[in-house]
């Protein structure tokens, strides 16, 4: 009722093919969300074709059926089917002057189809990877795409089954529908316990810990903490976030199922895994705290977090990834250290970067605690207070670079 009769209607193994044909272009973005406002949702197993990467197949003649009772089998005839103009089935809000979807609707549009084209290309690159008696990894890789794309067990079966039909693969997979479906629900299963669309929640997952190494740089860090204290609380939850996460990925890199769905989350995964870097994803960190690029500038200052350089693209997935540095404690310690004693020094911030030969700039985070200054430094910065403490009582009366000796 919601779409009015279909033009053609064909049986098969699988349920009902219906086809309308419309007289009219019409875009199938408009088409997609028009259908599913008339349907109110998608129905368990129901596709629209074709899409702008899917193809429209019709099946065999002999079995169209009438469109009126979806029963009696009528003989195909092309030239005997009428078009109908598409408000027919859609309704008039459909015409040009009236389609005006708002921004989160286009956006969801545009995430349907970026969705769509990476399904379509994941399966274009796997049709030459399966074969029988090797299927395994590529049903890991598939079920991975078909639960992060939203489908349901059922849409994924129909979707798994058809890409089958495009290979040469002749297993069980294909041909035993009880297996089938009890691999896919066992899938589903773990994934919606591990990964639920919706985030995923470390305080309910047991298995994930921060270990006493982790508290005792967590403890480190917060002594160092260069920001107020009213944000104490919330860079400290900050970082314990980020120990979960470095720790939990730790924990699933030998877990080729869960390998599977993060490698098609977030493209190279595996591979940037491997070279011992860790993603993190803007979304997430923007989870955590909404500041958090400086914190993150803070913790790179201080080499926790190292960029990887590697490229990333945010709106196809492909994050930035960090090497996570454990064993700074020693080595963050000591640059504290050094910028406590450069804070007594009498001298301006720009006399100090002169002597340091470093930028005014770097010395401001250096004081303020958002970086600590790199190894390479420590020699001239303890020359430096040295010299000031030797020359102290000069110094007080012309704080300038004339009157300190400091041998650089």
């Amino acid at each position: 009722d919601a779409l009015g009769f279909p033009s053609v209607v064909f049986r098969s193994p699988r349920g009902m093919h219906c086809y309308w044909l419309f007289s009219n272009q019409l875009p199938f973005e408009v088409l997609r969300v028009r259908a599913m406002q008339r349907l109110k949702r998608m129905p368990s197993g129901l596709e629209i074709l074709p899409t702008p990467n899917k193809s429209l197949r019709i099946p065999s003649e002999t079995r169209q059926l009438d469109p009126k009772n979806l029963f009696t089998p009528v003989k195909f005839d092309i030239d005997s089917v009428k078009p109908m103009h598409f408000t027919d089935a859609i309704g008039l809000e459909s015409l040009p002057s009236e389609v005006r979807l708002d921004f989160k609707a286009k956006r969801e549009l545009s995430k349907g189809l970026k969705q769509e084209t990476r399904l379509s290309n994941l399966e274009k690159k796997l049709r030459d990877e399966i074969s029988n008696g090797h299927s395994n990894e590529v049903y890991k890789k598939l079920a991975t795409a078909y639960y992060r794309a939203g489908y349901t067990v059922e849409q994924a079966e129909i979707r798994l089954v058809d890409f089958l039909h495009t290979t040469d693969y002749t297993g069980s997979l294909l041909f035993n529908r009880r297996e089938r479906r009890t691999r896919l629900k066992s899938s589903y299963r773990h994934f919606q316990k591990n990964y639920p669309i919706g985030g995923f929640d470390y305080s309910k997952n047991t298995s994930v810990q921060i270990t006493i190494e982790d508290e005792i740089l967590v403890s480190s860090l917060l002594n160092q903490n260069p920001f107020s204290r009213q944000r104490a609380k919330a860079v400290e939850q900050f970082i314990r976030n980020l120990f979960y996460w470095i720790n939990y990925h730790d924990a699933i890199f030998f877990n080729e199922t869960d390998l599977a769905l993060w490698d098609y989350v977030y493209p190279y995964y595996r591979q940037r895994r491997k070279a011992g870097f860790y993603p993190l994803p803007r979304n997430t960190l923007q989870g955590w705290n909404h500041r958090y690029k400086e914190i993150i500038e803070w913790l790179s200052g201080i080499g926790v977090v190292q960029d990887s350089g590697l490229p990333f693209v945010a709106g196809a997935g492909i994050s930035k990834y960090y090497k996570v540095n454990r064993l700074v404690e020693r080595a963050t310690d000591k640059g504290a250290e050094l910028v406590e004693g450069l804070r007594a020094v009498p001298l301006k911030q720009s006399a100090i970067a002169a002597v340091l030969g470093v930028s005014r700039d770097a010395v401001s985070k250096w004081l303020k605690g958002v970086r600590i200054p790199r190894k390479e430094y420590y020699r001239d910065i303890e020359h430096l207070i040295q010299s000031v403490d030797r020359s102290a009582p000069h110094i007080k009366q012309q704080p300038g670079l004339e009157s300190l000796d400091t041998g650089l």
